[in-house]
């Protein structure tokens, strides 16, 4: 007997209001306390496809152990929500916090209550 996993199709985070702006400020802070160097690995895939390798300067895995926020920018609103894509899954199993123009993304179940 198998068992069946649907995995949902659409974005499943709460409404961000984000205007079309050249450029957009992003905050990424890693939260994991397990495995704070994969959660790093995880995140900064997405960060080199929204804003190329430079967006990682300084972005280490001290950085992350310590749990500090990184800044870097997105110079387009369709790449910042192609990172939002990226990230989805991190940021629902709070392993990362994530502020876009100072605006905290959070999962649709953790702002259930």
């Amino acid at each position: 007997m198998a068992q069946i996993i649907k995995f949902p199709m659409n974005i499943a985070y709460k409404a961000v209001r984000i205007r079309k702006r050249e450029w957009h400020v992003v905050w990424v802070r890693v939260l994991d306390r397990e495995r704070p160097e994969e959660a790093r690995w995880h995140l900064q895939f997405g960060m080199q496809r929204a804003a190329s390798f430079m967006c990682l300067d300084e972005f280490t895995d001290e950085v992350a152990r310590r749990r500090e926020w990184h800044q870097f920018t997105i110079g387009k609103t369709r790449l910042l929500r192609r990172f939002l894509i990226d990230i989805e899954t991190l940021v629902m199993e709070g392993r990362i916090a994530v502020e876009v123009d100072d605006v905290r993304v959070r999962h649709l179940a953790r702002c259930a209550a």
